[in-house]
Formats: C-alpha cells, sequence, structure tokens
C-alpha cells in the first residue's frame, strides 16, 4: 500500500497480522487395560487380587498379562499408529504392527512382563498408556 504523507512525498506502509490458535484432534478410539496374573491358571486372577505369598509358588518373580481393548467409537475409520506403555518412567513399544479399525470394531492387543515382587512391588507401579493414530 502506497500512501502520500504531508509534505513528505510517498510512504510505503506494511501491515503484517499473524494468528495462531490450537486445534485438539481428538481420535474417536477407546481403551481399556487390564491386567492378570497367575501364569499357573491361565492368567485369570487380575492383578491386584493376586497374592504371590500365598499362592503356593515360590519365588519372587511372577508374570503379569496386560490386555488393551481399543473399540473405534466414532463414524469413520481409525488408524492405530502406535501404543506405547510407560511403568514408572520406562516405556515400551506394544504394538507391532499398525492396524485399522472400522466404526464399532475392537481389538485387543497383549503384553507379558515379569514382575519381580520382591523388589518392584506392583501396588506401586503406576502405567500410563498412550494411543496414536491418524
Amino acid at each position: 500500500m502506497t500512501s502520500e504523507g504531508y509534505g513528505v512525498g510517498d510512504l510505503d506502509c506494511h501491515d503484517s497480522v499473524t494468528h495462531s490458535f490450537p486445534i485438539n484432534i481428538i481420535c474417536d478410539v477407546s481403551m481399556e487395560i487390564e491386567c492378570f496374573a497367575d501364569e499357573s491358571r491361565g492368567f485369570k486372577v487380575p492383578c491386584n487380587q493376586f497374592n504371590p505369598f500365598t499362592s503356593g509358588k515360590s519365588g519372587c518373580e511372577h508374570a503379569h498379562k496386560y490386555v488393551y481393548t481399543l473399540t473405534n467409537t466414532g463414524p469413520g475409520p481409525e488408524a492405530v499408529t502406535s501404543i506405547v506403555a510407560t511403568r514408572d518412567g520406562k516405556s515400551k513399544k506394544v504394538l507391532e504392527r499398525q492396524f485399522k479399525l472400522e466404526p464399532d470394531e475392537s481389538r485387543q492387543q497383549t503384553e507379558v512382563m515379569i514382575v519381580d515382587y520382591c523388589n518392584d512391588f506392583p501396588e506401586g507401579m503406576t502405567t500410563k498408556v498412550e494411543v496414536e493414530g491418524e
């Protein structure tokens, strides 16, 4: 834009405005996490009900099976690209292959890990799971 100023001739004017705002993209995928213990009984005991010291098995290390159930609650397909579980600051990729969920479709992903009840008492263990998609 060019304007004339009184007594100074032509002046070049420039104006620039930048607007930014966050865009929150919500995936229509819900997740449920379940934990089971006692491998000798087919992982049928919920982790919070398992007592390794009265189960009849000796030793400190016992397996936990985590079951992640993902459900597409939206109107269109959702691609699940990553599942990462973090326990007490240590992250592990749980998903080996990406997959697509159609509307109302569910899929389970499982993970088995060894817990040392003598040193890493699971009552104090926290688990955070992040799911990413497209």
